[in-house]
């Protein structure tokens, strides 16, 4: 990204200003106009790169404090993985979109903090469902790191329950996996 390498020609036509406006409003990304302006319209490099990191960064701490990761090392390794993933690289290659993307996975992850973390369950819903709309709105793609984040604190409260029947469980995921094949070999 220092040398202005970009992915596509969204990168090469997108220089460093770029104020959101009617296409990103079609396609439902309403939130979007909002964080461009927070931005002033900037996208210079490597300001977003760095902006997109720190903001995946937060996401992960909460990630992890969802997940009760308490080992500092863990949290480190698995944090610099994440980070290093060639999807990262290929979401920081769209420069003026970076920190959307940022901005998009941070409100996933911290919708779903928000739901198993606070105890009040007005309060809890609402921040929740908030932090989840305006992913969506930012850039909806991020839905399912907000299923995997909902379905590991699951997996991890049922750990922790003692009246798990996991037979049954398992029962039902081998069934749903048996139907979900037959039906997809139906259609062809």
């Amino acid at each position: 990204m220092a040398n202005q390498l970009t992915n596509d020609y969204d990168g090469l036509w997108e220089g460093s200003f770029h104020n959101a406006g009617t296409w990103e409003l079609s396609l439902g990304r309403w939130f979007w106009l909002y964080i461009s302006r927070l931005r002033f319209g900037t996208s210079p490099d490597p300001f977003t790169s760095l902006l997109t990191l720190a903001l995946m960064a937060v996401g992960l701490l909460f990630l992890f404090d969802l997940w009760q990761i308490k080992n500092k090392y863990l949290i480190i390794v698995s944090g610099l993985l994440f980070l290093s993933n060639p999807a990262i690289c290929f979401e920081l290659s769209y420069r003026f979109m970076s920190p959307t993307f940022g901005v998009a996975f941070l409100l996933s992850i911290l919708g779903v903090w928000c739901f198993e973390k606070i105890k009040s369950p007005i309060a809890s819903v609402l921040a929740g469902a908030a932090c989840i709309s305006f992913s969506m709105g930012a850039y909806q793609a991020y839905i399912c790191c907000t299923t995997v984040a909902f379905l590991t604190a699951l997996l991890l409260l049922m750990k922790l329950s003692k009246n798990v029947n996991w037979r049954g469980l398992l029962l039902f995921a081998l069934n749903l996996s048996r139907e979900y094949l037959w039906a997809e070999l139906d259609i062809q």
